[in-house]
């Protein structure tokens, strides 16, 4: 993997928030070079056995997954013109078709696994109970970056941080590929964890989440007035 040591930097590092896909797999490589192990290997020993995931695997396009969904696109007017001329005969704007086929293998760290909604949950359950890491690390990964200037990021270590709302917080991430589309979130005062998986992508996720969290929050409300 080249480190890009020649390239020009988007901004100054720490003045602005930016998120990267490459990010993740420079911190593959870092988690490779300090526990001797492939990254594949260090996250199946080290997460997904603790947390129980027993469901999330590499993401191979030459294996057989068993009950691997199929993904969807709908087709935009801009994905429409990039379309070879034998499909555009065809295909409509607005209808549903099948997603390309995505090679995740240069991006593992960030969008490489397949998994499924249950497994996430655990994997939300693992961190929030202290499972996978120390509470106090947790807080860290669930506190917002701040610029030079004091703005906060809305971004902590890999997770998207919501102001609190009477004292209750959502901390989570989403993610968005060829055929498939997720969110994910940790609502710690409440002691909830969902994830929503579709395969179709670019779903508009985020109101559901939203949805999900506003519900949990009054609900919780209710029973601690």
């Amino acid at each position: 993997m080249k480190l890009f040591a020649e390239d020009p930097l988007l901004h100054p590092p720490g003045s602005k928030y930016f998120y990267s896909t490459y990010g993740f797999s420079v911190v593959a490589c870092a988690i490779e070079g300090a526990s001797g192990q492939s990254f594949e290997a260090f996250m199946r020993d080290r997460v997904f056995a603790k947390a129980k995931m027993t469901r999330t695997r590499l993401d191979r396009v030459f294996e057989i997954i068993p009950d691997r969904a199929a993904g969807y696109q709908m087709l935009t007017e801009e994905t429409f013109k990039r379309l070879p001329p034998a499909v555009s005969v065809f295909a409509k704007v607005g209808d549903v078709y099948n997603a390309v086929l995505h090679d995740t293998s240069m991006k593992v760290a960030g969008g490489g696994f397949v998994s499924t909604a249950e497994d996430l949950v655990n994997f939300g359950i693992a961190l929030d109970t202290g499972t996978l890491l120390k509470k106090s690390t947790v807080e860290q990964m669930w506190t917002s970056q701040a610029t030079p200037d004091g703005k906060l990021t809305g971004y902590g270590l890999g997770f998207g941080v919501a102001p609190a709302v009477d004292g209750i917080r959502r901390l989570s991430h989403s993610g968005n590929q060829a055929g498939a589309a997720s969110a994910f979130a940790i609502v710690p005062e409440v002691g909830a964890v969902y994830a929503i998986l579709t395969n179709l992508e670019d779903a508009d996720l985020a109101v559901i989440s939203r949805g999900i969290t506003s519900a949990l929050r009054e609900h919780y409300m209710r029973k601690h007035p």
